[in-house]
C-alpha cells in the first residue's frame, strides 16, 4: 500500500502593529545656539525617557499575558526562600506541562527584590563582613537561578501591582513589602527595537518663527 505523504501548508500571513513612543521639545533659537551643550544634555534626558516608557510597555505587555499566581511559596517563609520556592515551583511546572526539558526561564522582578534577598543572606550567614557578604549573596542568587537554567532580570522600572495595577514606586529608605515576579520561557517575549526616527532639531512654522522658537 502506498504511504500516505500530507503536504505541509505554507503558514498564514500575520500583521502587526508596532508602537511609536513620540517626543517633540521646543527650545529657543538664541538658547540652541549659544547653549548647544545644554541642549544636547535635554536631548540626551528625552531618549533616556523614551528607553525607559519603552521598558515599562513591554512590562506592561508581559503583565497583560501573564496568569496571577498568589501565594505560591509557603507562608512563613523568610525572603530568599520565598523567592526561590516561588520561581521553582512555576518553572517546575511549565516544565511538566509544556515538556521545556531543557529550555531557560526568564525571571524578572523588581531591582530591590535582590536587595531583600542580600538582607536576608546576611541576616542568614551573619554580618562579620558586610561586603563580603553582599558579594558572596549575588553569586549565591546567580548561582541558585542557573541551577534552575534561568536567568533573572532586575528591573528599575516597576513590575505591576496586581491590587492598583499600576508600577511599583519604591519610597526611599524603605522596603516594599510585595514584589512581582514574571516567569517565562526564553523567547516567550521578545523585545524589539525598531530604531529611532529622528526628524532634527530645525523643525519650524509661522508660530515658532513668531516667538522665535524651534522644535
Amino acid at each position: 500500500a502506498t504511504k500516505p505523504c500530507p503536504p505541509i501548508s505554507c503558514p498564514e500571513e500575520l500583521s502587526f502593529s508596532v508602537d511609536a513612543v513620540v517626543k517633540c521639545i521646543t527650545v529657543g533659537n538664541f538658547q540652541a545656539q549659544f547653549s548647544p551643550e545644554f541642549w544636547a544634555s535635554r536631548l540626551e534626558l528625552a531618549m533616556a525617557a523614551h528607553d525607559r516608557e519603552a521598558e515599562q510597555k513591554a512590562i506592561s505587555e508581559i503583565h497583560a499575558a501573564a496568569t496571577n499566581l498568589t501565594d505560591v511559596a509557603p507562608a512563613g517563609g523568610n525572603t530568599l526562600a520565598n523567592f526561590l520556592q516561588t520561581v521553582n515551583t512555576i518553572i517546575s511546572g511549565d516544565r511538566s506541562v509544556n515538556r521545556n526539558t531543557s529550555g531557560g526561564y526568564v525571571v524578572l522582578t523588581d531591582a530591590f527584590v535582590r536587595d531583600a534577598i542580600r538582607n536576608q543572606f546576611i541576616q542568614n550567614n551573619g554580618t562579620g563582613n558586610v561586603l563580603e557578604a553582599i558579594q558572596v549573596a549575588d553569586s549565591e542568587i546567580e548561582g541558585w537561578l542557573s541551577t534552575l537554567n534561568a536567568r533573572v532580570v532586575w528591573t528599575f522600572d516597576g513590575t505591576i501591582d496586581t491590587e492598583t495595577g499600576l508600577n511599583r514606586v519604591v519610597t526611599p529608605g524603605t522596603m516594599p513589602s510585595e514584589a512581582t515576579v514574571y516567569v517565562y520561557p526564553e523567547g516567550a517575549y521578545v523585545f524589539l527595537d525598531g530604531g529611532t526616527l529622528d526628524l532634527g532639531t530645525s523643525i519650524s512654522d509661522s508660530n515658532l518663527n513668531a516667538t522665535n522658537d524651534r522644535q
